[in-house]
């Protein structure tokens, strides 16, 4: 069982890194769609007034609905980015730090606190492997021996 949470924990740990690289990427595809727009958004303002003119058709909501519309994508991206960088950074960390307690465990108490918050912060799966341990799992086979004999 503890090779088990040990793996969960690795997995766990590089979910939460690859989760905080999307979210680097998000928040930078925000960054390069709100600049796109800030940009594009007087020419396209410009092409949506001429057409306008040559149809004789009144259009003034539409110069600005493009804008806009990018604009709240953009901000989506970024709340997007920031949540899944947090997260990720979260559930790295929590992974980390409990797979150096479950190294130094010698009880079941050790590591219950760590199972929770693996819970709480991270996947599900760590933290009910982590909390599923007993004393004899987490010590190792060599002090299961020394005690037999």
């Amino acid at each position: 069982m503890k090779i088990i949470s040990r793996i969960t924990l690795i997995m766990t740990a590089v979910a939460g890194i690859v989760f905080g690289i999307l979210g680097i990427a998000f928040m930078g595809m925000a960054g390069q769609m709100s600049s796109v727009v800030a940009s594009a958004s007087p020419e396209q303002a410009e092409a949506t007034q001429e057409i306008a003119e040559s149809s004789g058709v009144l259009v003034e909501k539409a110069k600005e609905a493009l804008p806009n519309y990018t604009s709240n994508g953009a901000t989506a991206m970024l709340t997007v980015g920031i949540i899944l960088f947090i997260y990720g950074l979260a559930c790295a960390i929590v992974s980390i730090i409990a797979l150096k307690k479950l190294e130094k465990a010698k009880t079941k108490k050790d590591v219950k606190t760590y199972g929770i918050l693996a819970c709480i912060f991270s996947f599900v799966a760590p933290g009910v492997f982590l909390l599923r341990l007993t004393d004899d799992d987490i010590r190792e086979k060599e002090e299961l021996e020394d005690r037999r004999r």
